[in-house]
Order: C-alpha cells, then structure tokens, then sequence
C-alpha cells in the first residue's frame, strides 16, 4: 500500500508566513539575548564549564555520563570561526537555549491553538533566572531542556495526528506514527546526554498506552504492533551506540580527573554514574533545604503572577486527558526528583520541572483569555453599554467594551487575549530588568586572564604547577587550545596531603614547583616566594639579593628590610589591575605575623585602591619566614573603572592584625594610569 496521509487542513501543507515569522522572532529574540549576556571566554573554575570548554575541543573523556553527544557537538560548535574554543562552546548552549524557548512556543501553540498565550510562556522560559543562567556558559542544561521540549512535542504531535484522523480511513491509511518513531529515536539520543531524561519514560509510557487504546486500532493497523514495537525500539537503541565513543577514545586517555578506566566494568561505572547516587541515599554534601526554598526558587523564576497562571493552567489542561497526563506525570517524576537530589547546585537539575510549568502558564494565559472575552462580551451587549455601571467603569475599559461590541466573537477572544498578555508582560519583563545585570557575563574575562596571568609569568622550561583539578583543568584549556606554555607539566592534587606529597616528589626531582593556594603545613616545611599569582616553593630559602625595578633600602623594623619594588598597570580587559610586587630581605628572624597593607592614593593621598594581606597571596606568614632570607610578594590593586587618568602614589604599611597597630611604612613611587 502505498504510504500517505490525509490532510486534514491546508494548514498544515501551506504553513502561514505569520506562523513562521513568529517562530522565526521566538528563536531570534531568544538567541540575541543570550548572545548578548554569553560568557567571553572561559567563566568559572569550580563547576563542569570548564571541563566542558576544555573536553569538547580536545575530544577528551568527560565526567559521568561522558556525554558523548554534548561532547560530538561541543566539537562541531568549536570549527566556528569566532571567539575561543571556550566561547564556541558557550554559544552551543545559546543556540540550544533559544530551540528550547521556540519548542515551548510551538507546545503551547499546539495545545492552546493561541499563538500569544505561546510566545508568553516562551518568554517566560526565556528570562527565568536558572535557564537564562545556563544558556550562557558551557553547560548540559539547555541541551537537555531542549531534548524534554522536543520529544513532548513530538509525542504531541502524535497523539493530535490519531486524534484526528477520520475513522473512515483507518484501514485504508497506513498507521506508520510518524513522530512516534522520532520521538523514540530523539528520546533514545537524549539518553546518551543526561539522565534527567529518565524521569519522562514513565510519562512517555502511560501516555502512549492512554493514545493508543481508545483508538482500538492495533488489530488493523499497518505495521502490526509486534513490527511497530520492534521498530521503536530500534529507533531507541541505535543513537545509543555513541557511548561507544568513550571506550574508543579511552584506549588513547583518560578523563581529565583520571578516574575512568577503560574496562566494561569502569565503562558502566562510568556511563551509570553510579558514584552520585550517594546524593539520593544520602548526604554528603550536608544539604538541608527546607520545602520553602523550593517554592522561593519556583517564585524567582516566574513571579507569584507566573505561579498563578500555571495552577491555571495546570487545572484548565486536564479537559485534554492524554497531554494532561504527559505534563502532570513527567512534572511530578522531576520534582519528585529535585526535592530528593542533594546536591549543592540543585537549581540547574529543577529545569526541566520549569520548562514544562511554563507549559502550563501559556495554558493558564489562554483560559484566562476565554474567560475574560465572555465577560467582555456579555458587558458590551447594547442593554449592558446603557447601564449607568458602565458609565462608571474606568475610561479605558468602557471604551474596549463599546469597540467590542462591533467585533465578531473571534477577533474579540483574539483582543482579549491581547490585552490580557500586554498586561501579564509586566511580570516577566520585571525579571527581565531585575536578572539582567547578574546574569549579563559578557565582560567576564577574570577566570580567563587569571589562567593567561599563570601561564604567563617567567616559569622555569622544568616548571611543575600542583593544585586542586578546576585550576589545572584552566591551565591545560591555555596549553592545548592556544599552546601557550604546553612544556609545563600540571599536577592535580585536591586535597592538602596529596598537594604535600606531589610537592615532595616534584622537588625530589629537581623541579622547579609552583603552587596556586594556601597548604596547610606548607611554611613550615619550605621557603615561599611570589610570582605573579603563583607561590614558588623551595626546600631551602633564597639568600641572593634581587635587582628590583625600583631599588629601595627602607627598614620597616628591626627585622625586615623592604629591598625595592617592581609595579605593574595590567589591562587585560576593562578592569585595570596595578601589579606591586615587594622584594624583601629578613634581617632577623621575626617573632610575630604581620600583615601587609598595599595601597594606590591619588596626588591628594585620597585612598584610589587597597588590599590587606598576609604575605605571599596569604601563604607564608612572617614569622615563618627565615634569617638573611630574601622573597617576593606580590598585591593586585583593583583600579575602580571610574578611576581617572593621571599619577597615583603606592604606599606600603606594615601592621599587627591583631590590634592594627602599625609597625612601619614606606612611601613608594608613582605610577601612571
């Protein structure tokens, strides 16, 4: 037989330019905010951006999951000719982001037949905090939100489809569901991205057993069911065959943490991510979250506004049973989910829960502008427009009411409607203005000139630097994305012995060895030093007196001798940074801690910048500090973006923090900004 369909409109054959002109203006709109507000660069240290940035053009072995799919794509995003690799991939999440708002559109056009009751829910997702905050960095979340948005459409569609065929033609129409099987292969692709896709299975099932069933037509239906099952599953399992890509990229490396071992029994491991389930049975991260936080986060995404159009909605969407019950089911799978799942970030796993509330809004819109059209109605009749109440109503309201009177009942529903989402937009656009600044990461360039401030300082060809995997993880994007400084060996080391360890190691090999932060047990047992952001450690103290740019002999107390100073202007980008690096010479050994206040005054000796420290980025305190010792130690000043162009005085106090009593200072040069 051959295949066809009936259609059931010229609607659906010849789509409206209107139609697709709105779709087109979801998507733009969408994409140009989050392009807008996108991460320049690499943004965070301490959360899985970073690996991603760094994963997806390298081809490399993400944490559990893997992600094989995110990854693929991540790399195609990368072949884009503009910005890093870090921000390629940061627009990947844009791009997936603004899908994700025209697929809300395009549910709520489709169960509303209401096309500015779907473009307030797109709007609604698109400037809820916690979406908006993922669609511009690299992260799985819009992707995955995208992938919940595609198959509840495409299962949609299906069941709209059977609805709507004509019983006349069942047996003569093959019943191949065309989005059926697309949604069972797009559903079985979304698995090989995040599992939260697992909490729409059983709404997915019960919905396609209620679709079916009534229908009564698996005893006709061409294929027959047993050859219709066989394919969906297959169409299930084939995009399954990416996981395949971390045990073929693992006969060459690792993950970067180096926890994935390439055998079957670490691939299920891995691909399970059986390690986090400890989050569900129980708490390592002692996160105790009361049920208020959860609706305050509900609330911060929507406004009480938006809560209350989606109970609207929610209870207006039961007269369809079969969407009703997808929406209702998979919500409550993802919330079930949310309230259980502790972890520190839970806001990002809540997405999904979001997205398909903002489904409901759009239905709560729509109802609402039914309700608010029979009234209209029924108030701009000729015996109500004589009525001395009418008189009495606000101007504005009067005059809608008498113009509605001449319209047909479809164009006034349409200006109910109309009228009722300009005033709804209020709520959403106030988010809009209130997020704005906070999520706006588009001059966010400090984790990346931290990590090109790292790479580069004057480090030696058999330089070793040891810290926690977010920072090692930033200096291997700068040495494989842009080979700067690609002969320094990282070593990751999360915790304070095994950094001790390494260290030891490092220097028992001759090299020399830098680390990122505080140890504790570290100045006791070396010599510490400052370059740059970087601690040099020595197992003996430097005694060589340095050639500073600016040469001084100032004896701050009867101990300590401040030999010169170097000083910097660094702008990188927007933000201007004065570099002050002291050199100093111990006399005696110092029998107290002092801290150090570094300070930038302008020609009135008003205070332009200051930052008070413990010596060597807060790692060797003065008393630990050895006789005839010299070292460095260096202070960013932060210059405030208003600062004007002009000379400014540095000036060095040395003081008790206890009681800050002050134990000496040196007025040093100038500098020019």
């Amino acid at each position: 037989m051959t295949n066809f369909q009936i259609p059931i409109s010229m609607k659906e054959l010849l789509p409206r330019r209107k139609v697709f002109l709105l779709r087109a203006i979801v998507f733009v709109g969408a994409l140009a905010l989050y392009w807008r507000t996108l991460a320049p660069s690499v943004a965070t240290v301490f959360d899985d951006s970073l690996e991603f940035q760094l994963v997806c053009p390298t081809l490399g072995i993400a944490h559990p999951t893997g992600y094989p799919l995110y990854t693929l794509l991540g790399k195609f995003f990368t072949l884009i000719p503009i910005g890093d690799a870090a921000y390629r991939v940061n627009l990947m999440s844009a791009f997936f982001a603004a899908l994700t708002v025209v697929f809300t559109y395009l549910l709520v056009r489709m169960l509303t037949d209401n096309s500015l009751s779907a473009f307030f829910a797109s709007l609604a997702v698109a400037v809820s905090p916690v979406f908006w905050s993922q669609a511009v960095i690299a992260e799985v979340y819009s992707l995955n939100a995208f992938f919940t948005a595609l198959v509840v459409y495409l299962l949609l569609r299906w069941e709209a489809n059977r609805r709507q065929r004509p019983t006349v033609w069942q047996v003569s129409i093959p019943a191949i569901p065309n989005n059926l099987l697309l949604a069972a292969f797009v559903y079985g692709l979304s698995l090989t991205h995040h599992r939260l896709m697992l909490f729409l299975a059983p709404a997915m099932a019960l919905f396609a057993w209620l679709t079916e069933r009534p229908l009564r037509s698996w005893r006709i239906c061409n294929p027959p069911p047993l050859k219709l099952a066989s394919r969906l599953f297959l169409l299930f399992l084939a995009p399954l065959m990416l996981y395949a890509y971390i045990p073929l990229r693992g006969l060459h490396i690792s993950s970067l943490d180096g926890t994935y071992q390439n055998t079957w029994s670490g691939f299920l491991h891995h691909v399970t991510a059986s390690g986090y389930n400890v989050f569900i049975t129980g708490n390592p991260l002692a996160q105790s979250r009361p049920l208020s936080f959860y609706w305050q986060l509900l609330v911060s995404q929507f406004g009480l506004v938006g809560i209350a159009l989606g109970l609207v909605g929610f209870l207006a969407s039961m007269r369809r049973p079969r969407p009703s019950t997808l929406l209702g089911v998979a919500f409550a799978l993802n919330a079930a989910f949310v309230l259980t799942y502790r972890v520190a970030d839970i806001e990002v796993f809540a997405i999904p829960t979001f997205l398909l509330y903002a489904i409901w809004i759009g239905i709560g819109v729509d109802f609402l502008g039914g309700i608010l059209a029979k009234v209209w109605k029924r108030l701009s009749s000729p015996k109500r427009l004589r009525s001395p109440r009418i008189v009495l109503l606000p101007g504005l309201f009067a005059t809608f009411a008498r113009v509605a009177e001449r319209l047909p009942d479809a164009k006034a529903l349409a200006s109910c409607r109309l009228l009722l989402v300009t005033l709804l937009l209020l709520q959403p656009l106030a988010l809009l203005r209130d997020n704005y600044p906070e999520l706006d990461l588009s001059q966010r360039w400090a984790v990346h000139d931290y990590g090109v401030d790292m790479l580069s300082q004057p480090l030696e060809d058999n330089a070793v630097v040891i810290g926690i995997l977010g920072e090692m993880t930033l200096l291997r994007y700068f040495q494989r994305t842009e080979d700067l400084r690609p002969e320094v060996v990282t070593i990751v080391a999360d915790r304070d012995e095994e950094r001790l360890a390494a260290i030891e190691g490092a220097l028992d090999a001759d090299h020399a060895v830098y680390v990122t932060r505080l140890i504790h047990g570290l100045p006791e047992r070396y010599s510490l030093s400052a370059l740059g952001p970087l601690i040099r450690v020595r197992d003996a103290p430097v005694t060589a007196i340095p050639t500073p740019q600016h040469p001084l002999a100032i004896d701050l107390t009867d101990s300590l001798r401040l030999l010169g100073y170097d000083a910097a202007v660094m702008s990188p980008h927007q933000q201007t940074t004065v570099r002050l690096t002291l050199h100093w010479q111990v006399i005696a050994t110092v029998g107290a801690d002092y801290k150090v206040s570094a300070r930038l005054l302008d020609v009135e000796g008003n205070q332009v910048a200051q930052i008070d420290d413990v010596p060597v980025h807060s790692t060797y305190p003065t008393s630990r500090w050895k006789a005839g010792e010299t070292l460095a130690d260096v202070y960013d000043l932060t210059v405030p973006s208003d600062t004007p162009s002009g000379q400014y005085r540095l000036l060095v106090i040395l003081y008790e923090p206890d009681t800050l009593a002050e134990v000496g200072r040196a007025e040093l040069g100038t500098v020019q900004l």
